[in-house]
């Protein structure tokens, strides 16, 4: 009797313990990002497109000038830009000055919690 008396109460304590760790775990789904460059050349005449291909609920395109992380260079004459990409899903912009830029992209989730997800591009504006 004492035997199956303890083991009834092992069994119901194990079937309480594994119930109570069955919880249920949302999955925060993870954002893409993505962007296309028309072309990675360009001259200081023509308009540069940057094309959004992301699947995210948030998303920023930054550029700044590939020389702003270089020794010796004057970091307070490069602009750095920012966009909202979420807008729209293409971007046109004239640069004026000849040098190698990079692109960013950031995107996010609007789930608590989702990753935030980059993706970079170099490309040439020429005179």
């Amino acid at each position: 009797m004492y035997k199956s008396t303890t083991l009834l109460g092992v069994t119901a304590l194990l079937l309480f313990l594994l119930s109570s760790c069955s919880k249920s775990v949302e999955i925060i789904p993870a954002p893409t990002a993505c962007f296309h460059i028309e072309e990675l050349e360009v001259s200081t005449s023509q308009n540069m497109v940057f094309e959004n291909c992301s699947e995210s609920d948030i998303c920023y395109l930054r550029i700044y000038a590939a020389a702003d992380f270089e020794e010796g260079v004057d970091q307070s004459t490069e602009q750095i830009i920012n966009w909202d990409f979420n807008a729209t899903t293409t971007i046109e912009h004239q640069f004026t000055a000849e040098k190698r830029y990079i692109a960013e992209i950031f995107c996010q989730n609007k789930e608590s919690g989702s990753p935030i997800v980059l993706k970079t591009q170099e490309f040439e504006v020429k005179n």
